[in-house]
């Protein structure tokens, strides 16, 4: 019997109904403070994301999305078929699809001859609704990351609710409260890629499907609708719903059905195929189905031991809510005090922690992509090191209370819960206070040099309208770090850094000497769509002018040369 710690009794017994505690009135006060908390939490954080340097632990995500947005306004959203452009808006990097010009392409798979400038590989959907406001005429970044942490604090108060119906006070509240300083919330809480929106339809989700009621069609048609726009955002969430939602079934409570677990199956295959038929209808179907072929290839564990995949998982969980404190000095110690201080009621939190840690390594355990650099994904894993770390501290004033009141308090005892507290509090530390002091920082840092990036505005100021910027060689921070295991055939052609686009305004497109820029730009001025401004960008310290405009003796192409 899992039962709710406080006043209010709630049974999540297989086949048992809702039991309440009739006698004594529900303690609200831990209630109050969690509002208190997440309202002071709210103001602060909408402060930070008011401005234009601020970006979240992901920018790179968030400056795409940025740039999806003004392709969608300037394009449309069908002539795009509703997949985002993660690159800098003007009408000839259309020209970008064309094989003369897809060593330049954005979000491709590195295949020779098969690159694509539409980011066509994962949904896209969780940016439809800046796309909206886009087109409504509102492209503004900081109101973007409102809407963003506006649905990340919804999903902290899910997270709350969700464990106050397993847990009770005052745990969880110390758990929503870890959860809300962690820097797995923090960092990505306004972040204008998926990670919101994941947030939102994975808390909601366990919060709705785990009411111990029998699951009435009502509730069961919405959580069916949230694990459809979760598998359409992006596919983070998407095991981490259906695992959660069979966990409950056999660990808690006969209701739902298995039967109504089983319909939640089919419902990503819907999603994935949404996402099939926009990339058929741009890539046709042979190209769309070589696409998927690749993106299998390489997320699947094929080639990496599952073990290797979950540690991979658990790392990126704990280093979500800090980088620098890693599984071995971390974790094992928090699980052991936990143990610890919570031997004779370890039956309270067990199968909820099993049944969530299922849940946050299924992402792992499917996908093997790297998840110890992607702490973004394995994030998942963070509720229950939050639910263990305040498990912990609160049995460790338990224990303490007993003792004092019993009056058993001995030298090693009071030596033992001492070195324990401090343990504690060092990893508090680690976890928690360190890191959330550097984020606390205000106002926040650029995640680019200022000076650059007010460089870049004063560029798009200097040269309005259309343009292309071109620029010679591999100048950070335009440039993309490129990962050592990918092979790129395009040797010479790095990525630009989207922030560089976002504040530039325009395409940047990056060329390893003068004669390659040259061969590029003079077929995309002669199949422009309309005229256009080249913006060349050089070191003068390894060119000159002169050797840039040699290369352009016989064309009446209107360059524009400056140098950084």
């Amino acid at each position: 019997m899992l039962t709710v710690y406080g006043q209010c009794r709630i049974s999540l017994d297989r086949g048992s109904e809702t039991e309440m505690n009739s006698n004594r009135i529900p303690d609200r006060s831990p209630h109050k403070a969690f509002v208190l908390i997440w309202g002071a939490m709210s103001l602060f954080c909408l402060a930070r994301a008011s401005f234009d340097s601020r970006w979240s632990g992901w920018e790179f995500g968030d400056a795409q999305t940025m740039l999806a947005v003004s392709n969608w306004r300037a394009e449309g959203f069908r002539k795009l078929h509703f997949l985002w452009v993660p690159q800098g808006y003007a009408s000839v990097t259309a020209l970008i699809d064309r094989p003369e010009l897809s060593h330049h392409s954005h979000g491709s798979w590195i295949l020779p001859g098969e690159g694509h400038r539409i980011y066509s590989h994962y949904p896209s959907w969780y940016a439809i609704p800046y796309g909206i406001l886009g087109k409504l005429g509102i492209y503004n970044k900081t109101i973007y990351q409102w809407f963003a942490l506006s649905l990340s604090l919804c999903s902290v108060v899910f997270f709350y609710l969700f464990c106050y119906r397993f847990l009770g006070n005052p745990i969880s509240l110390l758990a929503a409260v870890l959860y809300l300083t962690s820097m797995g919330f923090l960092e990505y809480s306004d972040s204008l890629a998926n990670m919101p929106v994941d947030d939102f339809c994975r808390f909601s989700f366990l919060y709705l499907w785990s009411i111990p009621e029998p699951l009435s069609r009502r509730r069961f048609l919405l959580c069916a609708l949230i694990h459809f726009v979760s598998s359409l955002s992006s596919l983070d969430s998407t095991f981490y719903i259906i695992v959660w939602a069979f966990c409950f079934r056999f660990f808690f409570s006969s209701k739902p059905k298995t039967w109504q677990c089983l319909l939640l199956l089919p419902i990503p295959l819907i999603a994935w195929s949404i996402h099939f038929l926009q990339n058929a209808s741009y890539l046709g179907v042979h190209q769309a189905i070589r696409d998927w072929q690749v993106l299998a290839s390489s997320r699947t564990i094929t080639g990496q031991g599952m073990m290797s995949a979950i540690r991979f998982a658990i790392e990126g969980a704990w280093s979500s809510i800090d980088k620098a404190f890693h599984l071995g000095s971390g974790v094992w110690v928090v699980v052991c005090l936990f143990l610890v201080f919570n031997w004779q009621e370890r039956h309270r939190y067990i199968r909820l922690l099993i049944g969530l840690s299922l849940a946050g390594i299924a992402f792992g355990v499917i996908f093997r992509g790297r998840l110890d650099d992607l702490p973004y994904q394995a994030r998942q894993l963070t509720p229950v090191m939050v639910i263990v770390l305040a498990a912990t501290i609160l049995g460790w004033f338990r224990v303490q209370r007993r003792l004092f009141a019993q009056g058993k308090r001995s030298y090693y005892s009071t030596l033992g819960l001492g070195l324990s507290g401090i343990l504690i509090l060092f990893i508090l530390y680690h976890t928690h206070f360190r890191s959330f002091v550097a984020w606390w920082d205000f106002p926040p840092c650029n995640r680019i040099d200022y000076k650059i990036a007010s460089n870049l505005k004063l560029l798009n100021k200097t040269f309005p309208g259309e343009k292309v910027i071109l620029q010679l060689g591999r100048a950070a921070p335009f440039v993309q770090d490129q990962d050592p295991q990918d092979k790129n055939p395009y040797e010479g052609y790095p990525q630009s850094h989207p922030l560089v686009e976002y504040y530039a305004g325009a395409p940047v497109l990056v060329f390893p000497n003068p004669k390659s820029l040259a061969g590029d730009l003079t077929y995309m001025w002669q199949n422009r769509p309309r005229d256009f401004t080249p913006v060349i960008l050089y070191d003068p310290r390894r060119w000159s002018e002169g050797e840039i405009r040699t290369e352009f003796q016989s064309s009446q192409i209107p360059l524009k040369i400056v140098h950084f």
